[in-house]
């Protein structure tokens, strides 16, 4: 019996040092990017028990470095590994993984069908400048390592399915680990709640997308922004700040915005008073002319027409004038018109003789005929 403990003891010890030495070979041998990449970050992006990602198959030792999905390589001198062309060396090399001078600059996996979490071990990827894992589902949130990476340009993480109930790590250490280097950040499509933290407006960003989180409270002061309302849209209604409403439940404007709408109210109200200041002096001096014409038409119906002389058989002569058309339009109502005309008398005035209408509705008016002479002559 004591045999029998003394050799399972043995055993125990044995596979204790035999598991402890696997391990430690294995985080020996992590020591470049290539081997971190694939003893690290590709076990912890597929997740334990998860099958193996059709593109986190090709990270294999059998499977030459430039056949690896996804990635994107530089050396230390800071030229490119070409794997574009596969009539190169490198196309077809399988010792390149084995190269210490080599770095990963670029991860792109979207619709990778990653099943378990983002792994910290990419913030120990010095020339990591693009990690592009979206449409994924990935858990755990975002590592505080993978944030402060020293290169690193663009993270887009959008569709990952991310919870994080803590605040995003973005505090001012944080920013300051930056250095300005962040160009484009996408959270997008989350699950991320709580405050955007303040200090994310220090970021030098071309582009960000934290729409349809369940972000809410006020929005980082990020000055002048290119960044529209789109950027922060599907979000907690509590959500607010420029260029958001007012969170005082207004519209939140910029000075600038204000300026413009003050200036545009102005322009507006000029343009509607000078219409207006238009259309009544329009109206007005269309009204002045048709009474001018009424006034015009009322004088020459008294005083103008198609005037004539005629002979009389006796040798005698008359004046004749044909009033115009519409001067009287019914007999009814010009005849008491004619008969006071025919009742004034004054020596400066040619009396009216007669009247006459003929069967075609001419009409005219019959005067003593006056020879030609100058108003002089007339009262002199």
């Amino acid at each position: 019996m004591a045999i029998f403990i003394l050799m399972f003891l043995c055993c125990v010890v044995s596979s204790s040092s035999s598991s402890s030495l696997t391990t430690a070979t294995t985080a020996t041998r992590a020591t470049t990017d290539v081997e971190l990449l694939l003893y690290k970050i590709k076990p912890t992006l597929q997740g334990q028990g998860k099958s193996e990602s059709l593109l986190l198959s090709s990270w294999n030792e059998s499977i030459p470095l430039c056949q690896w999905r996804g990635l994107k390589w530089v050396f230390s001198n800071g030229s490119s590994l070409n794997c574009d062309s596969l009539s190169s060396p490198p196309w077809s090399s399988l010792s390149l993984y084995k190269n210490p001078s080599l770095h990963l600059q670029s991860l792109q996996l979207p619709s990778a069908n990653l099943s378990g979490t983002i792994p910290r071990e990419l913030g120990e990827l010095s020339a990591l400048q693009t990690l592009y894992l979206g449409v994924n589902s990935l858990s755990q949130g975002v590592p505080l390592e993978l944030v402060i990476a020293p290169h690193l340009q663009m993270l887009i993480l959008d569709r990952i399915c991310l919870l994080a109930l803590s605040p995003l790590p973005f505090g001012t250490s944080v920013i300051a680990s930056f250095r300005f280097a962040f160009m484009v950040l996408d959270l997008s499509n989350n699950m991320f709640t709580g405050l955007i933290p303040n200090d994310m407006a220090q970021l030098n960003l071309d582009k960000l997308n934290l729409s349809f989180n369940n972000f809410t409270g006020m929005l980082p002061n990020f000055g002048d922004t290119k960044f529209g309302p789109e950027a922060f849209k599907g979000n907690d209604p509590g959500l607010c700040g420029y260029p958001l409403r007012n969170c005082n439940g207004g519209t939140s404007l910029t000075p600038g915005a204000i300026a413009g709408l003050v200036i545009g109210l102005m322009t507006g109200s000029v343009v509607a008073v000078s219409v207006l200041i238009g259309y009544m002096q329009n109206r007005r001096r269309k009204n002045r002319g048709e009474n001018e014409d009424d006034l015009e038409e009322c004088e020459e119906d008294d005083t103008t027409g198609e005037a004539g002389e005629a002979k009389l058989a006796d040798g005698g002569t008359i004046a004749l004038r044909l009033l115009r058309e519409g001067c009287c339009k019914d007999r009814s109502s010009c005849l008491p018109v004619v008969k006071q005309l025919g009742r004034l008398r004054h020596e400066n005035l040619d009396p009216l003789r007669a009247f006459y209408q003929g069967k075609r509705g001419e009409k005219l008016l019959i005067c003593d005929y006056v020879p030609t002479r100058t108003l002089h002559e007339l009262l002199h």
